[in-house]
């Protein structure tokens, strides 16, 4: 009599050892059906995340740029009219 223990049975003939090796085999597939899905999740969550992550850089990327070219229009502005102003005040200067 041999006892098998992934199969929880007690084996008494070839016949019920080939379905405790059967069962055996079941068992691994399941085993390793189960890990392949978990380490597949596992990577389709770590992709989703660095894909996540990508697109939150992305926009940070585009707001910084935004923000830069806001602040290069203002001082653009401002230099215009620090020019327009420093032209008045000479032209009044030197006209009076």
């Amino acid at each position: 009599m041999q006892f098998h223990a992934l199969g929880f049975t007690l084996v008494h003939s070839e016949d019920a050892r080939d379905e405790a090796d059967a069962v055996c085999v079941k068992h691994q597939f399941a085993c390793h059906l189960r890990f392949a899905c978990y380490a597949h999740r596992k990577h389709a969550i770590f992709v989703f995340l660095c894909g996540f992550k990508l697109r939150h850089d992305g926009f940070l990327l585009l707001f910084v740029i935004q923000k830069k070219r806001t602040i290069d229009a203002v001082r653009a502005v401002g230099n215009r009219n620090i020019q327009r102003e420093a032209h008045r005040i000479f032209t009044t200067l030197v006209l009076k």
